[in-house]
């Protein structure tokens, strides 16, 4: 009818087949039947286990194996009773029935309620002796049965008092990959640390167990004949041992262990064994953290191959040799094998990275080996201080920190002021004193005090290499021990000048020969600004210190003099001492320096502007040459445009005709200034000019003329300007 849609017959196929599709879908289930496992299904499968037919035995073990897969059967298959058949099917003679048996119980026990059951029912020792048997899959079995026991923080211990150790210990030497690998694992799991249980009272795992075994020494031994994935493991369980606890450390003193550990860190050029490289290096570098170890360490020759790590291009290894030589700057007997080994090369190339995790590990290395007075001798003529001093520049704060550390504690070494002076000291100090961080501004004021606090001459070499440059900045500084030193070196300073000033060797002969002596100080342009602040007395120490800064230093100065604590007593003793001048002489000593500052520059302007003039005088000779030989040719023969353009030479005020002269007189003395008597003939006569240039020698004869001399020339183009 009218308004209903037309049903054609694929319309009719399309919905008998949607409909066959929803059938098949349909599952009919009984009503008893159901999708998951039930306890009481299984009934009948274990009593057959329990059958003396093999065969029945073999399906029964089956399928419990293969029931045991689905994690959800797990626990329904523990809760039906299966776990003492299994056990007894274990024990079977049939290889078949104990491998399903063994493969059963391996995924059961990935359960931890599983595993209580089984130590319940007293399996575990079962379990640690069907682990020797010769069949690979029963062996694969009972090691991940053992290894799912060993994970268990409660029952490790259980496993541990049932002699499981010494069954682990022959599955770590099996030739099967797979088993080697289970029993490092279980192994791995034992000296984790976790709860402490009544086994583990620390909580800190059985390392020691392991360690009185003599496991750990069999652990080092696969570190050198096994494959990179047993070594790693080995040095994986190696690393959790020492970080369970400090105590541990010691567990792996044994000569045999470190000579392992030396192997693998002897491997750096070896690009396959780099990976393992670098994890026996960072072992190394925990190692260190244990004075026994470090002695153990370097006493079973572990220094040089530590030290050839740091020449490798790569930067993971070469930050472990600057951490594992930081870790080893701690003992003095360390110190003294690192120095003893040839290692300040591989120190300054480390501490000159510009990796930061590489350079500041390394300079804090350098920073403790300084710490010793004979140590650091040792180090003055080596290519560390020279390292030290360029660090004192760094951008890395830390790292320019350990630096200006280092050099003030070899400043503090006695009878080596000159030296540090000569190798350019005091200019790497004026980059930590400017720094607005007052640890860098203490350590350079503590270097300055060691250096003026050895000897007088120090103190006055101080002087002449312009410690004023370094000290007024010091000043500012609002530490109260920072500011006792900067008054301190003044002090000192001030007394060595005036002491060498009375003595016999402080005559002006004697300095100036001192002065030849003087050694040059880091670079040329260092060395210029340094002793541009040079100072011979003490009133050269205090006008130096008004020059810095407009005269805040000195200003400064007096501030700290006006203070009534024992600070202002030690500033007003200082400048007692400086004896600050008048301020005109102030002025005149400003003026007198601005003028030595400036006479390169005068000179240079001197000679430049006398090349001008003389350039000058030159292109003025050769235009008054030219205008006069204009001049000359245009009133002899030229015409009266010639005349006019003759004329306009000269300068306004002269009076022009241009009709041209019928006559040249021969005397020169017609040509004269308007302020001199003229002849009437002068008058009479048509000329160009009432105003002539007084120009000696120049008209010759009549209707000729000639060039006059240099003199005239420079007259007339003086006059025509």
């Amino acid at each position: 009818g009218k308004g209903k849609k037309k049903v054609t017959l694929m319309d009719y196929i399309m919905q008998a087949q949607r409909e066959e599709a929803q059938s098949e879908k349909a599952v009919h289930v009984p009503v008893h039947a159901t999708r998951s496992l039930q306890a009481e299904l299984l009934a009948p499968l274990i009593d057959l286990s329990y059958t003396e037919h093999v065969e029945v035995q073999r399906d029964a073990a089956a399928v419990l194996a293969t029931l045991s897969v689905d994690s959800d059967n797990r626990r329904v298959l523990v809760k039906a009773g299966c776990l003492r058949p299994l056990l007894g099917l274990c024990a079977s003679r049939d290889i078949r029935i104990r491998r399903d048996a063994w493969a059963a119980l391996a995924n059961l026990t990935a359960k931890e309620e599983i595993l209580r059951r089984i130590v319940e029912i007293n399996g575990l020792p079962q379990l640690i002796s069907a682990s020797a048997s010769q069949d690979s899959v029963i062996m694969r079995c009972t090691s991940e049965c053992i290894s799912n026991v060993a994970g268990s923080l409660v029952l490790r211990g259980h496993l541990v008092q049932a002699g499981g150790l010494q069954r682990i210990s022959e599955l770590i030497t099996s030739h099967d990959s797979q088993v080697r690998r289970l029993a490092l694992t279980s192994l791995h799991r034992l000296v984790t640390p976790g709860r402490r249980t009544k086994d583990d009272p620390e909580g800190d795992g059985f390392a020691k167990a392991l360690h009185l075994n003599g496991i750990l020494v069999m652990l080092a031994r696969l570190l050198i004949r096994h494959d990179v994935s047993t070594q790693s493991q080995v040095l994986s369980m190696f690393t959790t041992i020492i970080e369970a606890n400090d105590d541990n450390r010691a567990f792996l003193a044994d000569s045999a262990v470190l000579q392992s550990l030396i192997t693998l860190v002897g491997r750096a050029d070896q690009p396959e064994d780099m990976q393992i490289t670098r994890e026996a290096a960072k072992l190394f570098e925990r190692l260190g953290a244990s004075s026994e170890l470090r002695s153990a360490m370097i006493a079973e020759g572990a220094l040089p191959v530590i030290l050839a790590l740091g020449r490798v291009d790569n930067v993971s290894l070469r930050q472990s040799c600057a951490l594992i030589l930081e870790t080893l700057a701690h003992d003095y007997a360390c110190k003294q094998a690192i120095v003893d080994a040839g290692s300040t090369r591989v120190l300054s190339s480390l501490a000159r990275s510009i990796h930061k995790r590489i350079s500041r590990p390394a300079s804090h290395a350098i920073e403790k080996l300084t710490q010793n007075d004979d140590i650091a001798s040792q180090l003055m003529g080596s290519q560390l201080l020279t390292t030290v001093i360029l660090n004192c520049s760094s951008t890395d704060e830390v790292v320019q920190t350990y630096a200006t550390d280092a050099l003030a504690k070899m400043c503090e070494t006695p009878g080596n002021g000159l030296v540090l002076l000569t190798k350019g000291v005091l200019p790497a100090l004026a980059a930590p004193a400017t720094k607005r961080s007052g640890t860098l501004t203490f350590l350079a004021s503590k270097a300055l005090v060691a250096l003026a606090s050895q000897s007088e001459e120090v103190a006055c070499e101080l002087a002449y290499q312009g410690v004023t440059r370094v000290i007024a900045p010091i000043l500012y500084n609002k530490e109260s021990k920072t500011l006792r030193n900067s008054l301190q070196v003044l002090r000192l300073i001030c007394e060595s000048l005036e002491i060498l000033a009375s003595d016999e060797l402080g005559t002006q002969k004697e300095m100036a020969e001192q002065q030849k002596r003087k050694p040059k100080i880091g670079s040329a342009f260092k060395q210029a600004m340094m002793r541009a602040h040079a100072a011979r007395t003490p009133a050269e120490v205090w006008l130096r210190l008004s020059e810095e800064d407009n005269g805040r230093a000195a200003s400064r100065l007096r501030v700290l003099s006006r203070m009534d604590d024992e600070l202002g007593h030690e500033a007003v003793v200082v400048l007692n001492m400086l004896r600050p001048v008048e301020e005109e002489q102030n002025a005149l000593y400003q003026a007198a320096t601005l003028v030595q500052k400036q006479f390169r520059g005068n000179q240079a302007r001197a000679r430049s502007r006398q090349l001008y003039e003389s350039k000058r005088a030159d292109e003025m000779k050769r235009r008054a040459e030219a205008e006069l030989r204009f001049v000359t040719n245009a009133f002899q023969q030229g015409s009266p445009h010639s005349r006019r353009r003759a004329g306009s030479m000269f300068p306004d005020g002269l009076q022009r005709d241009t009709q041209r002269p019928t006559t040249f007189h021969k005397e020169p003395s017609l040509l004269i200034n308007d302020d001199m008597q003229r002849p009437a003939s002068f008058h009479k006569q048509p000329s160009h000019c009432r105003r002539s240039i007084a120009v000696t020698q120049t008209v010759v004869g009549e209707g000729s003329a000639r060039p006059g001399s240099a003199v005239d020339l420079m007259i007339l183009a003086a006059h025509t300007r």
